[in-house]
């Protein structure tokens, strides 16, 4: 991420010139791609195969098994062996339920729900291997948990950056000063229930950066940078938490016009779904595994197409269009549909003197 990061860096690897290019690219990355169909039910139906698997009959009749958030539990986060006592365990758990529970299709439950599974993670985590399961109360679809790793801060003195201008001052671009800077590192593992198997472990690492700075950090004033630095840490894992986390639906149907397609899909307004999200179809397909006498059974989802929600969607489904028709070609009813979420791509805004170079 750039965002709060040193500007020394940031313009020795862009270059001041290329500032301008930059901007205009995350102008389009920021905003959200407006999709309108007017009247679906004008599009022409158009054939579609079935999948080889369709999902199970129980969960298409049960109208809450599919419309309804995905629910997670974030434990409390295990301590730093940095800063010990300090309350960083506290933010990050709090910054990942403010997360999660802010965007996509999570409902985060509350964890004081979780005392009995928080013990058996945490055997999880000492033992390295899972246990048989999860027997407990039904409190949610996966667990998060945190373990902060070291965390530090510094200051250190920086002389101005400035850019020369011809017979004009030179424009500053950071003034002399303190650089104070902190970095968190962290590792999110995210636990599906009852199994309690692991589908996700991610080590991440955030920093912060402030340049420019009259006096150097105390301890009080580098432990806010060290928080600001895990809050960074988090962002950098929202998009793959939130897709992980995203509810699955199905593909319904097919219309085409005009060499484009759109499926009426099984996401909705209660499951998060909205115009411009970006989605992603998956085939399931079975693998078979044979070695001796061991034969073993799985099931992938294999992505086929990516597409985006139109401004049709309602309580019960959404309809999405894949403008590729190769890709819609390949799409099949009974698919999982899955909305993709992605991180925020902010422009530093610690250069005093980058509005002027924009001139």
């Amino acid at each position: 991420m750039l965002t709060r990061q040193d500007p020394l860096s940031t313009l020795s690897r862009f270059g001041a010139w290329r500032w301008a290019g930059l901007l205009t690219s995350v102008s389009l990355l920021g905003g959200c791609a407006t999709v309108v169909v007017p009247d679906p039910s004008s599009w022409p139906v158009a054939r579609i195969e079935k999948a080889q698997f369709m999902p199970p009959d129980e969960v298409l009749s049960d109208p809450n098994a599919i419309n309804r958030r995905t629910r997670v539990i974030v434990m409390q986060a295990r301590d730093s062996p940095s800063y010990r006592g300090q309350g960083l365990e506290t933010h990050a758990s709090s910054g990942l339920e403010s997360l999660l529970g802010s965007q996509g299709g999570v409902e985060v439950v509350d964890r004081s729900l979780g005392d009995r599974l928080d013990n058996e993670l945490k055997l999880i985590e000492v033992r390295g291997t899972a246990s048989s399961g999860y027997s407990g109360p039904s409190v949610a679809d996966y667990a998060v948990t945190v373990q902060l790793g070291p965390s530090s801060f510094n200051s250190r003195f920086a002389q101005a950056v400035q850019i020369p201008q011809k017979d004009k001052p030179p424009i500053t671009l950071t003034p002399a000063g303190f650089v104070n800077s902190a970095k968190a590192a962290m590792t999110v593992r995210l636990y599906e229930l009852p199994s309690l198997r692991v589908v996700l472990q991610e080590g991440v690492e955030g920093s912060v950066s402030q340049s420019g700075q009259p006096l150097q950090i105390n301890n009080a004033q580098g432990l806010n940078l060290v928080r600001d630095a895990i809050t960074d840490a988090i962002g950098d894992m929202k998009g793959k938490l939130l897709t992980e986390l995203s509810p699955r639906g199905y593909i319904v149907d097919r219309r085409s016009k005009d060499k484009k397609s759109i499926f009426r899909a099984l996401i909705s307004r209660q499951t998060g779904a909205k115009q411009g999200d970006v989605v992603e179809v998956f085939n399931v397909r079975q693998n078979v595994i044979e070695l001796g006498t061991v034969r073993r059974t799985s099931f992938e989802e294999v992505k086929v197409a990516t597409g985006r929600v139109t401004n049709n969607v309602n309580n019960d489904f959404s309809w999405i269009i894949i403008e590729d028709e190769k890709q819609a070609a390949a799409v099949k009813q009974g698919d999982v549909v899955r909305v993709r979420h992605g991180n925020t791509f902010k422009v530093p805004t610690s250069l005093p003197g980058l509005m002027n170079i924009l001139k």
